[in-house]
């Protein structure tokens, strides 16, 4: 718990209800929202600006932090024994953390939203971004090397791509992982899935998003998405598709295979589940394009993409421009809600780590179940 006398930190009400009076541009501290972020506590009390109110509980999740945590609740309280009458009092009951399990330490009893406080970023905001992703499959930033722009600018990008971690160049890539292989694209599990055949569609070509794919490579992946939902259907499994763009500059396709009994609501759900977070979906046509909401050239602007399938039809397209705080694991989120896969303690990949050995037995599983659907073997 955090009791802040002397004042509110920096983007409190961020994805969550304005202020009862005009919030001014010097509202807050940034030093303080700094503290609090990287404290997380569980509750956090602030006065001096003389008003009551009660946030949204956010989830301690930032777009670099790619650990999900307990949720703070953040209450400013007006002044004792104010003229307007307004709340100078909270009670609460509070168990403490080190008498609680994880899992329940990390259920949130109603709609949570993101983070509010903006993530730091280092003058070399790019290398962060990309190994912060890189970390997810154990790649490190390079302890030595040229990274200066200019003449040497091409060099470094190509170095880039032989150490990312989503490039099959890379000597070091987890082949224990691998699926199928194409001519443009290929087929992997996910490290720490968040289901059993949790998995990810990966193109050679290292590009960010999917509206930036050559026509061949778009060709082959659309292939690999009919396969599995082919795949999946003869198991009674519909699949949930999903990219993020962001702070990754290689594309990944998330594959989620989800049961058919709780498919049928999914779209609904997805839209309610992201407004919560103070994020706002929009739903396309089922013949609409990505590349017509995200045009090629304007791609430089992040998004997250979802299709929904049902007995092996599209039944619904959305889409978020990302402009401000997004949560890196929004996509677990989203799966693992009450009313999707209801699994509250497997947002956080960490929790979902099996074993080298297990890897290579689940890699084998599928890749022999998975073989007559798959169509490079043809």
């Amino acid at each position: 718990m955090y009791l802040g006398k002397w004042g509110w930190p920096k983007g409190g009400t961020t994805h969550a209800k304005p202020l009862a009076i005009t919030e001014p541009d010097t509202l807050g501290s940034t030093s303080l929202a700094h503290l609090v972020r990287n404290i997380k506590p569980r509750y956090h009390f602030a006065g001096l600006y003389g008003v009551h109110y009660e946030r949204l509980p956010y989830r301690n999740i930032q777009i670099l932090d790619v650990g999900s945590t307990h949720i703070t609740r953040f209450i400013g309280l007006s002044k004792v024994d104010n003229d307007k009458k307004l709340k100078w009092l909270y009670a609460f009951n509070i168990t403490p953390a080190c008498s609680m399990t994880s899992k329940k330490l990390m259920t949130s009893p109603g709609p949570v939203t993101a983070c509010p406080y903006a993530c730091p970023f280092s003058e070399d905001g790019t290398n962060q971004n990309f190994f912060a992703m890189g970390s997810l499959y154990g790649l490190k930033p390079p302890q030595s090397g040229n990274d200066r722009r200019g003449v040497k600018k091409k060099k470094h990008a190509g170095v880039l791509q032989e150490c990312c971690c989503f490039c099959l160049t890379n000597p070091n890539i987890q082949r224990q992982l691998l699926l199928s292989i194409g001519n443009h694209s290929y087929l992997t599990l996910a490290k720490g899935g968040l289901v059993e055949d949790h998995l990810l569609i990966i193109p050679m070509e290292h590009v960010a998003a999917s509206v930036n794919l050559s026509e061949s490579a778009e060709k082959e992946v659309e292939n690999y998405k009919l396969a599995l939902i082919e795949y999946f259907h003869i198991q009674d499994l519909n699949v949930i598709f999903f990219e993020r763009n962001l702070n990754s500059p290689h594309l990944q396709i998330q594959v989620v295979p989800i049961p058919k009994s709780c498919s049928s609501g999914a779209v609904k759900t997805i839209i309610e589940f992201a407004s919560a977070q103070g994020l706002k979906f929009t739903e396309l046509s089922k013949f609409s394009v990505l590349k017509q909401v995200v045009p090629k050239k304007t791609s430089k602007k992040s998004y997250f993409y979802v299709e929904i399938f049902n007995n092996k039809e599209i039944c619904g397209k959305l889409v978020h421009i990302i402009d401000g705080n997004f949560p890196l694991q929004f996509g677990r989120m989203m799966l693992s809600s009450k009313d999707l896969l209801n699994l509250p303690d497997h947002i956080d990949w960490k929790e979902c780590k099996i074993s080298c050995d297990e890897e290579v037995k689940a890699a084998d599983k599928f890749r022999r179940h998975f073989k007559k659907y798959d169509f490079t073997k043809k």
